[in-house]
C-alpha cells in the first residue's frame, strides 16, 4: 500500500514549527506525508530548506520543563493537602473505610 503524498505550507514562530495544513493546489513549502515527523509541531522542529531538523538543545530544553511542570502539585494535591492539615490541626481526621 503505497502513501498518499499531500501538498503543505508549514507554519512557523521564531523558526520552529508551530503547525501545518494541507492545500489542493498553489504554493506549498513541503510535499510528502506530515505522519513522517510525528514530533513537528512539539516546539523544538525547524523546517530548513525542505527539510526538518530537530533542534536537540532545545528539545532537551523542553522536555526538561514538560517534566518539571508534571511533578508540580495539581490544584487537587493541594486541595486535598490542607484539608488533612486542618483535620490534623483541629483533631477532626476520620478514619479511612475499607
Amino acid at each position: 500500500m503505497s502513501k498518499v503524498i499531500n501538498k503543505y505550507v508549514i507554519q512557523q514562530e521564531d523558526g520552529y514549527v508551530k503547525g501545518f495544513y494541507a492545500v489542493l493546489g498553489g504554493e506549498y513549502d513541503y510535499e510528502g506525508q506530515m505522519a513522517d515527523f510525528p514530533e513537528a509541531c512539539e516546539g523544538w522542529t525547524k523546517f530548513e530548506n525542505g527539510t526538518f531538523v530537530i533542534d536537540e538543545e532545545k528539545k532537551a530544553e523542553i522536555i526538561a520543563e514538560r517534566e518539571a511542570e508534571a511533578k508540580k502539585p495539581t490544584a487537587q494535591d493541594l486541595l486535598e493537602a490542607q484539608m488533612l492539615w486542618t483535620a490534623l490541626c483541629t483533631d477532626t481526621l476520620l478514619p479511612e473505610e475499607e
